[in-house]
């Protein structure tokens, strides 16, 4: 199951560098695995926080045909991560073996891995592209996650806000 969204990165807890979170892991030697991972957060007009939360409806549907028990803290966010007025958060994440695995992509459609915190579009629109993964997890739990296909600079369109400030 594949799913996309238009939203926007949030810095903190941003891990999408070449890097990933190494950062995280270092003087832990036997820890090789690198993975850029992220906070997404709702487009703030009255489409984007539809849209938005569609989206969480669809996820936590898709948790409990799971069974329960099923674990979302690295899909959905936990209390630490709410964002403003409550809305929920959604973590995306995917395992980096080199640069030309890293899917992030400027508004020309050229990949563009950012090899700085700089680099990365946060607080702009982008659209991500996202498929879960699940499996087991601690204490005998399925885990359930999020592993972006692509992350995509995205011209938020002028058409959508005219259309929203119509129904407004």
């Amino acid at each position: 199951m594949a799913f996309a969204v238009d939203c926007k990165i949030l810095s903190r807890q941003c891990y999408l560098t070449t890097q990933g979170d190494n950062s995280m892991f270092e003087g832990y030697p036997d820890i090789h695995s690198t993975v850029a991972s992220c906070w997404l957060e709702p487009m703030e007009d009255q489409c984007g926080l539809r849209a938005w939360q569609c989206l969480l409806h669809c996820l936590h549907e898709v948790s409990l045909s799971l069974g329960e028990g099923t674990c979302t803290s690295e899909l959905i966010s936990r209390p630490i991560a709410i964002g403003p007025d409550e809305t929920e958060l959604i973590q995306v994440s995917s395992r980096l073996y080199d640069d030309n695995d890293f899917p992030i992509f400027n508004l020309c459609g050229d990949q563009r891995p950012p090899e700085t915190f700089d680099d990365i579009p946060i607080g702009l629109p982008v659209k991500v592209c996202f498929t879960l993964l699940h499996g087991p997890g601690i204490h005998g739990n399925r885990l359930i996650r999020e592993h972006f296909l692509s992350i995509c600079e995205a011209q938020y369109s002028q058409l959508r806000t005219l259309l929203q400030n119509a129904v407004s």
